[in-house]
């Protein structure tokens, strides 16, 4: 059986959107940034506020830990960027 995403405490960065890890037993840990465009266009937030690309961010975790199994990079050390394109 597949275990699921452990989602860190995500922090709003206005320039960047929101940063975040993500843990699978076997996988270890990988960094992310969803972009405030994805949480805008893609995940429903109304506008780039913190309180919106947040809540979105909380409320779309399944359909993000989807895009990020489609993009885990396990060993490359860097974060990893979640943008538009990458949800469908």
């Amino acid at each position: 059986m597949k275990q699921a995403l452990t989602f860190t405490t995500a922090v709003f960065v206005p320039r960047d959107g929101v940063l975040f890890s993500a843990y699978e037993v076997g996988r270890g840990y990988c960094a992310f940034t969803l972009t405030s465009a994805a949480a805008r266009q893609k995940l429903g937030a109304g506008d780039n506020d913190r309180q919106q690309v947040l809540l979105a961010f909380m409320v779309n975790q399944q359909r993000i830990a989807r895009a990020i199994d489609a993009k885990w990079l396990p060993k490359s050390g860097r974060r990893v960027t979640l943008d538009v394109e990458d949800f469908t």
